[in-house]
């Protein structure tokens, strides 16, 4: 066939089990044609009658082969195709809740309004905002750090905490690596193996993540016995943090505060619209460009990045499980966050605090925002969080959420209009008959010239 340019992998497929079925036809064609060989030349019987044997066993065992792979790689075809359109109807609907499209909105609205009367409800026995910030703890405590989505050894939000603000002597200090253990070169901490990771350990399945944390938090209790952890994580660390601690064994070392910084834990609005853009041809292509060009910390198609959708299965799961029993848990969110609106990371059972920082970077500003650090210090010493007015915020973060679905059912929608208009190629399919340079089906073999 003549040379092309790779083709989707469900097209791939297509052509393979075409090209699979083809063969099977042939052999086929091929064994019958052996045996009427047989009963017509009367001079070469018998030669035709082993040939036509052997013909037919072959032809029999590579027919089963050769059906066995077409069946498999067609059912996997079908597989992906369905998987596909499953996501797409799943992903729609979601919109189709969390935009006013349908009597359905209400529904949203009822959990908008539960996830804001959560900040709600932690302002009762807030800190009065013109009490200045708690003196650290004098205690010894291990201070954990925990990146987001796209992070690497170098490059990471959470490592602008003032951990020493927070009284963390360096001693105490740790990043997580995505890739096990700790990182060197932040923080002192002894007695544990350390690592460096990439994006692309960062971006990894959020289950594995949280389970290499869990290990690092046991590495750390073993050679650091009886000295309370913190873990402080920011964005997707918020969710691989919980991820690690949730059924925590019995003597398990004890984490006394978890404190998320931006974490998406009802998903973020714009992972859910890669997820949708993901499920086209051209979002893929789009996904998988921005994955080279900024060196895969951006990885749209990448398994944090699915994981992080509103209709996550690791999310849902995440939210219908408890809190971990004996850690104290503060989420703290940015009113005019845009990658993260605010009420995607109100957390049932925690402490919900809202500061009133803005921006195109507010995501990125919130760990090292005077504002966070005051909130983080107030959770450390068991205060409630700074006393505000919070109606504003809402409203601003609602709108803000509300907008960026608009955009996301755009986007999907476009991506999948799109992939209408590209055009279809099917594979050259050879026409019945003789293959060129081949003896014609039925034509008899000489004697002797087997």
């Amino acid at each position: 066939v003549p040379l092309r340019a790779a083709q989707a992998e469900a097209q791939e497929r297509r052509w393979l089990v075409d090209l699979v079925a083809d063969a099977v036809g042939a052999a086929w064609t091929g064994a019958r044609a052996g045996a009427t060989a047989a009963g017509v030349a009367g001079d070469a019987l018998e030669d035709a009658a082993v040939w036509a044997g052997d013909a037919a066993r072959m032809a029999a065992a590579e027919a089963w082969s050769l059906a066995q792979a077409a069946a498999e790689l067609g059912w996997e075809a079908v597989l992906a195709e369905l998987q596909t359109r499953w996501d797409q109807l799943v992903l729609l609907a979601n919109y189709g809740v969390q935009l006013p499209l349908s009597p359905l909105f209400a529904v949203h609205v009822m959990h908008q309004r539960e996830r804001a009367e959560r900040f709600g409800r932690s302002q009762e026995g807030c800190t009065p905002a013109s009490e200045p910030a708690p003196p650290a703890p004098a205690d010894r405590r291990i201070a954990v750090v925990v990146a987001g989505f796209g992070s690497s050894s170098e490059e990471a939000g959470v490592r602008r905490v003032d951990l020493a603000g927070l009284g963390y002597e360096p001693a105490d200090v740790a990043q997580f690596s995505y890739a096990g253990g700790r990182v060197p070169g932040f923080g002192e901490l002894d007695g544990v193996p350390t690592g460096d990771y990439g994006p692309g350990d960062a971006n990894g399945d959020l289950r594995e993540s949280g389970a290499r944390l869990e290990a690092l938090l046991d590495d750390i209790g073993a050679a650091h016995p009886g000295v309370p952890i913190d873990v402080i994580a920011h964005s997707q660390g918020g969710v691989v943090a919980l991820l690690a601690l949730v059924d925590r064994p019995p003597g398990a070392p004890a984490v006394g505060n978890l404190i998320t910084l931006g974490s998406p834990h009802h998903g973020a609005d714009i992972a859910t619209a890669n997820a949708l853009v993901g499920t086209t041809t051209v979002g893929g292509l789009a996904q998988a460009g921005s994955g080279v060009i900024d060196g895969g910390s951006l990885d749209g198609s990448s398994a944090a990045a699915a994981q992080l959708s509103e209709t996550s299965a690791v999310l849902h799961d995440l939210d219908a499980g408890a809190l971990p029993p004996g850690t104290r848990v503060t989420s703290i969110a940015a009113r005019g966050d845009l990658t993260v609106t605010a009420l995607h990371s109100s957390l049932e059972g925690a402490t919900n605090a809202m500061v009133p920082l803005d921006g195109l970077w507010a995501h990125t500003d919130l760990p090292g925002s005077e504002l966070a650090e005051r909130e983080m210090a107030l959770a450390l010493a068991g205060l409630g969080p700074t006393c505000r007015a919070l109606a504003g915020d809402v409203a601003r973060a609602t709108a803000i959420s509300l907008g960026e679905d608009a955009l996301g059912l755009a986007a999907g929608l476009g991506s999948m209009w799109l992939d209408s208009k590209l055009p279809r190629f099917d594979a050259p399919r050879r026409p019945p008959g003789p293959v060129p340079g081949r003896r014609p089906a039925g034509e008899l073999v000489p004697a002797g010239s087997r």
